[in-house]
């Protein structure tokens, strides 16, 4: 995982840019993400849950892929779950 970014994502209804998101590179032949895993918790290499998953490109990172999750203290906070 990178420090983090601000990602440009492309849906039906138009462009939106997320602030500060938490850039996850694959490896060769093996991305972090597929289709259907928007949503899923993310954790690092001490099994600390650090985000949410939610969105990724197969072909980014010269084609290793690249995904994209939402830091989980600010996604508890909006759904009032914890209080910075």
């Amino acid at each position: 995982m990178t420090t983090p970014d601000d990602v440009l994502v492309d849906y039906d209804a138009g462009s939106a840019v997320l602030d500060h998101q938490t850039e996850i590179a694959g490896l060769p032949n093996m991305p972090f993400s597929d289709r259907g895993d928007s949503g899923s918790l993310v954790v690092d290499e001490t099994m600390w849950a650090v985000g949410l998953l939610f969105c990724g490109n197969p072909n980014g990172n010269d084609g290793k892929g690249l995904s994209y999750a939402n830091h989980l203290l600010w996604v508890m906070t909006a759904l009032d779950l914890v209080s910075l």
